[in-house]
């Protein structure tokens, strides 16, 4: 395959990919850690195997959802249990540490959303409860180390965590102690995907803040309200962050394709089997210095292994908001469905964002990870703007779903300029110890359920 050919046949398989209006869906997938109580009476991981382990847990899980007309289909690598399938289109799996992540159908409607979610919740407290495990809903793990944390033994997940500690400094963080919430989002055109990518892009640095929920590391305050936000700012220069291309008004697909090109990738497939392609990039490959003949599926693999804040496959993916509760994790959904499929709003948030200089991008992004909304760099406020972002949401709701979702966030955190993170931080604070904190924050997070 030639580097013209690569371009072309992923523009037109992004072409087939527009779904029109009608179909503005959402896909969420929700990351959260597990927690069981130890002999000393302190919390600690859940195992990548035995009785006791992530493995029975999916088992659990899947036990819990067979009295439903739809059961799990479990998924192994080899012997290796990775996750459940649905034949709705969701899925569960296991990050490289033991996160547990539900990734849901797409869906236009914020209640089924919801409903899903909920479901999951249940089953997953329900799954831990006969060990007496915990959810633990924080965007960066608060008292384990990547050194303290499990590898999922899946052959891909081995070649990245070899691979991390050779690039940035906390990669290995980022695959074993850090859980996210994710958005994906449909696009009408090529040319709505362009502009909603550089508006999205944009709106990222004031994503992390408003939705920043992961202030504590190793026992004690970070410095930081987003941690997980600074572990991925420190994971791979290559292919994670925000180029200034990816915020400029002149920006294309092609550039996408052109960055991309320039990342070594992970891995690739041959014959089933998952083959290291050596230190070349992409487009090295493509102009053949290994015997390896690239394809379009190659590139899809690829693609699917780079980080940056705003992911390109067949939809787009937001990927910069760390976890949240479940009494605030809807918020996530009902901003972005507001934000982007509301061509109101989606203009207003473009007027705003579009006038500011595209060099302070890398200072807003620390900024937004250390002070959240108190954050403050040149001429942007963050707990201005993020106010200005939520109000300008609210006022232009399609529908009662995404104000039953959104206000209580924007009433509880935003309009006091305050994100997750600063109650976690004030709960810390009011505790006598780490570890009376820790199972504090562990029970409230398991009576926390959606608004």
């Amino acid at each position: 395959m030639e580097l013209a050919e690569l371009r072309n046949q992923f523009l037109d398989f992004l072409q087939q990919r527009c779904c029109g209006k009608r179909q503005e869906k959402m896909g969420l997938e929700y990351e959260t850690f597990a927690a069981l109580p130890s002999d000393e009476g302190k919390w600690k991981s859940l195992p990548i195997s035995g009785d006791v382990s992530i493995g029975t847990l999916l088992l659990k899980m899947a036990q819990l959802s067979s009295q439903g007309a739809q059961p799990w289909e479990l998924h192994y690598e080899g012997e290796l249990l990775l996750g459940l399938l649905h034949s709705s289109g969701q899925n569960i799996s296991i990050e490289p540490g033991g996160q547990v992540e539900l990734s849901d159908s797409p869906r236009k409607d914020l209640s089924e959303v919801a409903q899903a979610v909920t479901v999951h919740i249940q089953q997953l407290t329900q799954a831990l409860s006969d060990w007496g495990g915990l959810p633990l809903f924080l965007g960066a793990h608060p008292y384990l180390t990547p050194d303290d944390l499990p590898l999922l033994d899946k052959k891909r997940y081995r070649i990245m965590y070899s691979t991390m500690k050779e690039v940035d400094t906390h990669g290995q963080w980022m695959m074993k102690a850090t859980s996210g919430v994710q958005v994906s989002l449909d696009y009408q055109s090529l040319e709505d995907l362009e502009r909603k990518f550089v508006i999205l892009n944009r709106l990222t640095p004031f994503l992390t803040a408003i939705f920043a929920n992961s202030p504590i590391l190793v026992g004690e305050p970070s410095g930081y309200r987003s941690y997980r936000g600074r572990i991925w700012q420190n994971t791979d220069p290559y292919r994670t962050g925000l180029p200034l291309s990816f915020l400029s008004k002149k920006f294309s697909l092609v550039d996408y394709i052109e960055w991309a090109l320039d990342v070594r990738p992970y891995h690739l497939y041959r014959d089933g089997e998952v083959v290291q392609p050596g230190p070349y990039t992409f487009r090295q490959l493509m102009k053949k210095e290994t015997s390896l003949e690239m394809n379009q599926e190659d590139w899809l693999t690829h693609l699917g292994m780079l980080f940056p804040e705003v992911r390109i496959k067949r939809i787009m993916e937001l990927r910069c908001m760390d976890t949240q509760q479940p009494q605030d994790v809807m918020a996530v959904p009902a901003l972005l469905q507001a934000l982007t499929y509301n061509e109101s709003v989606l203009t207003e948030l473009e007027g705003f964002l579009m006038d500011i200089p595209a060099e302070l991008f890398p200072e807003l992004r620390k900024t937004a990870c250390k002070e959240g909304l108190t954050g403050e760099v040149g001429p942007v406020r963050f707990n201005k703007l993020a106010i200005k972002i939520m109000e300008s949401a609210l006022s232009h709701m399609d529908s009662v779903n995404q104000a039953n979702w959104l206000e209580p966030f924007f009433d509880r955190y935003t309009k006091q300029g305050l994100s997750p993170a600063d109650l976690v931080l004030e709960r810390y604070q009011s505790a006598d110890s780490f570890d009376r904190w820790l199972t504090q924050e562990l029970f409230l997070h398991s009576q926390s359920t959606l608004n």
